[in-house]
C-alpha cells in the first residue's frame, strides 16, 4: 500500500495502474479483487470502477501500457540486434508484465483477450523484414526471439539457480541477447538463402 492517499485523476489512476500491475504479475488478475487493489493504491475502491470501469478494463489499460512500451523499445532500434537488447532490457525490468501474461495463459483465457497483433512482435517482424527477408519468415523468426526472451524474464533467476550458475544477472542478461541476435542472424541467414 502506498503511504499517502494519491490525490486527483491521473494520480489516482497511476496509482491503480501500479498497484494492479504487482499484484496482477504477483497472483493473478482472476486472483485479484477490487478491493484488493485498491487498497494497494491506498483509494477507495469506487474510484477504481470510476477511473477504468470494470478490473478488465484495467487488466486492458496495464497490457496496453506495457505494449506501447515494448513497441517504443524496438521502435526506437534502427537495427534487430538493438531492438532485441532494448526488449530484453524493458521485460527483465517490468516482471510482472511477463507473469501476468503468464497466468492469464495458465488460466486458460483466450489469446485474443489480451495478446495484441499489432504489438511488439508485429513490430520485430517488420523491422526484420526490411533486412530483406521474406515477410512470412520474419514473424515466425520474431515468434521465435520473442519466446524467448518472455521464457528468459520468466526462468532466469530458476535456471541461473539449477545451473549454480556464478554469473550476476547482468552478465547473463548479456548472454541472452547475445544468444538471441545469434539465433535470429542464423536464422535470417537461412531465410534468406532458402
Amino acid at each position: 500500500m502506498t503511504e499517502d492517499k494519491p490525490f486527483g485523476r491521473d494520480a489516482t489512476t497511476a496509482a491503480l495502474l501500479d498497484a494492479a500491475d504487482t499484484l496482477f504479475g504477483e497472483k493473478g488478475p482472476s486472483a485479484v479483487t477490487v478491493r484488493e487493489i485498491s487498497a494497494r493504491a491506498n483509494v477507495n475502491h469506487a474510484l477504481l470502477h470510476r477511473h477504468f470501469g470494470t478490473k478488465e478494463a484495467l487488466l486492458d489499460a496495464i497490457i496496453d501500457k506495457h505494449m506501447n512500451a515494448s513497441k517504443a523499445v524496438i521502435e526506437e532500434a534502427a537495427e534487430p540486434d538493438l531492438a532485441i537488447r532494448n526488449l530484453l532490457r524493458y521485460l527483465v525490468s517490468q516482471p510482472a508484465f511477463t507473469r501476468t501474461f503468464a497466468h492469464l495463459i495458465l488460466d486458460q483465457r483466450p489469446l485474443s483477450d489480451f495478446v495484441r497483433k499489432n504489438g511488439g512482435t508485429a513490430d520485430l517482424a517488420a523491422l526484420l523484414h526490411r533486412t530483406g527477408v521474406d515477410e512470412a519468415e520474419t514473424r515466425a523468426i520474431a515468434a521465435v526471439v520473442i519466446s524467448f526472451a518472455l521464457g528468459w524474464t520468466l526462468f532466469r533467476d530458476l535456471a541461473r539457480y539449477a545451473a549454480s550458475c556464478d554469473d550476476g544477472t547482468e552478465q547473463l542478461d548479456e548472454r541472452a541477447i547475445t544468444m538471441l541476435t545469434d539465433l535470429m542472424h542464423r536464422a535470417m541467414a537461412g531465410a534468406k538463402i532458402g
